[in-house]
């Protein structure tokens, strides 16, 4: 079994995209579902792309409205420590004072790829999961592992920006989230940050919330209805 039949996914490309070409990505990622078709695919994001809109078959809920300042963190080998030029903090309190329902911030994690001498190495199972088949007799699970080079770099960032997002006087009605933007030969792919932060991202109602806000934002959609877009979010 030759290892080098797996690495080519785990192969970061380097990418300079900036925060516009950002958002559109990120809020038009595909998946294919269990009935085999292709849908949006916001897991990753919970209730957090902006401009956020949420609706039902039977209303649209203008009263929960959500709107996300985006910044891009860019940190390099020689610089892994790299900040985001602007961490977006002026803009989020305009957010807050606007009176959005919900508000939040993002940033998100694009950082260069490492040399190949720079990676961990990892031992990788090449065992399809969850398909039911059983190990072969004679055959220990060890017998499917072949070592590849991992880049880990996008994941020490991701964590990095969310502990320097949480160290700031942010509210903490504020949903603050942390992602890393990656792209191999198979597209693009999200790194969420560790588990252990995870909790800092939950966010609940702007209580500076204004009526006339929300009252702005329905006048908004029902004059501009093309500058939205509907997604239906894969659950």
């Amino acid at each position: 079994m030759q290892s080098e039949n797996y690495q080519t996914p785990f192969d970061r490309e380097k990418l300079e995209l900036e925060e516009k070409k950002v958002i559109e990505i990120l809020i038009n990622l595909r998946s294919i579902n269990e009935e085999d078709k292709e849908i949006y695919d916001l897991r990753d994001f919970h209730s957090f792309i902006a401009p956020v809109i949420p609706y039902n078959d039977d209303n649209i809920l203008f009263e929960r409205s959500g709107v996300y300042e985006v910044k891009v963190v860019r940190p390099t080998r020689q610089n892994p420590q790299k900040n985001a030029n602007s961490l977006g903090i002026t803009q989020l309190k305009g957010l807050i004072s606007d009176g959005f329902p919900f508000v939040g911030l993002i940033h998100v994690s694009m950082s260069e790829p490492l040399l190949d001498n720079e990676k961990s190495v990892i031992q990788f199972c090449t065992l399809p999961a969850n398909d039911g088949k059983k190990i072969p007799d004679g055959k220990e699970l060890e017998d499917f592992f072949v070592p590849l080079k991992a880049d880990h770099f996008q994941w020490y960032s991701v964590d990095k920006q969310m502990k320097r997002l949480v160290s700031l006087d942010i509210p903490k009605y504020v949903n603050i989230v942390c992602l890393g933007l990656s792209k191999n030969q198979d597209g693009f792919t999200i790194q969420c940050c560790s588990t252990k932060l995870s909790d800092f991202q939950k966010g609940y109602f702007n209580p500076h919330c204004k009526a006339e806000t929300i009252d702005k934002v329905k006048k908004h959609f029902e004059t501009f209805p093309n500058q939205y877009f509907k997604r239906k979010i894969r659950k």
